[in-house]
């Protein structure tokens, strides 16, 4: 839970202090959802989902926001590590929680 707190906080950091790197930071990112690895795959998307929520500058966030969306969905879905699962879904959370209801 702590290792949660700290990604969360370092996301907001790097979002308020290097916002022009954001590009770069879920380019690495998605590249990790494809290790061999399931705790790189878990905490990638983690991490993925953190900064983009994160994200004040909708610019990054349009370009990223399908690719990490199908990826995180693909992982919850397809993957048979739990912790992978559990990770993308709580990615997934933070995602779907800045998107405004339908009316």
């Amino acid at each position: 839970l702590k290792y949660n707190d700290f990604l969360q906080d370092i996301t907001r950091h790097l979002a308020s202090q290097f916002p022009d790197h954001t590009d770069i930071y879920m380019t690495a990112a998605l590249q990790a959802f494809e290790s061999q690895w399931p705790v790189v795959q878990a905490n990638a998307a983690y991490f993925s989902g953190c900064l983009q929520s994160q994200l004040s500058d909708k610019k990054p966030i349009a370009v990223f926001l399908p690719q990490v969306t199908s990826a995180l969905v693909r992982m919850t879905a397809g993957t048979s590590s739990a912790v992978v699962r559990a990770k993308s879904a709580a990615a997934l959370s933070f995602l779907l929680r800045d998107i405004p209801p339908l009316s």
